[in-house]
């Protein structure tokens, strides 16, 4: 199931691409885009969708942050234990004075730590100067977080997509990659399929115009049946748009949502056009 493909993944895999982070993340970019290319494949092989899915609607289709985004995350809750002793005195040796320690102005950014200066940015990219940097870039209000539990959560709020809902894991492995590859734009309906030219036309069979995910759920002719039935379904619990059909209903009614995502199902199931 897409649920157990992606705890196999958070659980055995990504720690292994994450272990002492906070220390190697100023290694080259082409590292770095080799460890993001382990995760998108993972995200892949997770929703269902194909090679060649766009980056960012695998993330979002996901709810993952970027190894990048998550490096930055960790090297922030490091600097936060820091500086609240929540780590061996040693590290705290290691951080530079406060802007307000070193001057007797009212300064601006007298809550800053003092940057120290790099003449390479091999030094720079090293993990006191760049997390030094991101932290003075933090509101004030996040940096004063009175607990780590509340320093995590405003940080991950202010990085990276939300988890997805819990409905996406619902039901059926095939139907729900079909309904996932749509959210994403890379279904093998001949919209998407023309898009990426692995087929010259992005006609439907019907004659009646484009297959797109509008028209495979509201105007094919060759599923009218069916169609009334999502319909009549749908209707009992939320409009009938496209929106409604791919993401759900806007809000956290986990019943109705899974609701939707069973009639949903069934009409790929019934429609036959996915083999």
């Amino acid at each position: 199931s897409r649920k157990a493909l992606e705890n196999i993944y958070i659980t055995f895999v990504r720690p292994t691409l994450e272990y002492c982070d906070v220390i190697w993340d100023g290694c080259l970019q082409k590292d770095k885009d080799l460890l993001e290319n382990i995760q998108l494949a993972a995200a892949r092989i997770v929703t269902g969708a194909r090679r060649g899915a766009s980056h960012s609607a695998l993330l979002k289709e996901t709810g993952w942050q970027t190894l990048q985004q998550r490096r930055d995350l960790h090297k922030l809750i490091m600097m936060y234990k820091i500086l609240n002793n929540l780590v061996p005195d040693y590290l705290k040796e290691l951080i530079p004075p406060l802007a307000s320690q070193r001057s007797s102005r009212n300064l601006r950014n007298s809550s800053n730590i003092q940057q120290i200066k790099s003449k390479n940015n091999y030094f720079r990219d090293s993990f006191l100067p760049s997390t030094i940097s991101k932290w003075n870039s933090l509101p004030i209000t996040i940096r004063n977080s009175p607990s780590l539990a509340i320093f995590r959560s405003e940080l991950n709020k202010t990085m990276g997509p939300c988890k997805p809902p819990i409905h996406y894991y619902y039901g059926e492995r095939k139907p729900g990659i079909i309904l996932a590859c749509m959210r994403m734009g890379c279904s093998n309906l001949n919209a998407d399929l023309a898009k990426i030219q692995v087929i010259p036309s992005a006609q439907c069979d019907c004659g009646e115009g484009i297959e797109d995910a509008v028209h495979y759920f509201f105007a094919c002719t060759k599923y009218t049946i069916i169609r009334n039935a999502l319909q009549t379904d749908i209707l009992t619990v939320a409009p009938f748009t496209l929106k409604t059909v791919l993401y759900g209903k806007e809000g956290t009614y986990i019943r109705e949502n899974t609701f939707i995502s069973q009639a949903v199902h069934r009409y790929i199931s019934s429609s036959g056009r996915f083999g």
